[in-house]
């Protein structure tokens, strides 16, 4: 499947929007701003979900984004299934845009509070990331360390 998914984004370039593995079925969905590109992407065995942000307009806005004006402690960066850059919050903050980006630019606020993971981080930590009724993300920390 991921290397489907490579090969449609090799194909489509710039116009393409993500993909994600739909929990419900396994199936590969491929995020597309066009019906032309829709039927490359069905034609190739995956589903395509028109969508309005092309995955460069979104990653761009999370370059802007990250250029200042983020409460401190915030998190954000392109979600393809919410077709949008998405923004967390700390507790207690709030943060408006500098300019319009309308429905590409989603800001929630975190369920708690802050805190430096400095302390809690080691290799091998897995790291999840999801809400109620969301598929579950997960990663693995690596950490490298060289003495002097």
């Amino acid at each position: 499947m991921t290397a489907l998914a490579e090969d449609l984004a090799g194909k489509l370039g710039d116009r393409q929007a993500g993909s994600s593995v739909d929990p419900a079925d396994g199936a590969l969905v491929v995020n597309v701003v066009n019906d032309q590109d829709a039927q490359t992407v069905q034609s190739a065995g995956a589903r395509a979900r028109k969508v309005r942000h092309t995955t460069g307009d979104l990653q761009r806005i999370s370059t802007e984004l990250g250029q200042g004006g983020l409460p401190r402690g915030s998190s954000w960066g392109v979600d393809p299934q919410a077709d949008a850059v998405v923004v967390e919050l700390p507790v207690g903050t709030a943060f408006t845009p500098g300019r319009d980006y309308g429905d590409a630019v989603v800001v929630r606020q975190a369920a708690g509070p802050a805190r430096a993971l400095a302390t809690d981080l080691y290799g091998g930590l897995t790291i999840n990331r999801g809400r109620s009724g969301e598929p579950l993300w997960k990663a693995l920390n690596g950490i490298h360390l060289v003495t002097g």
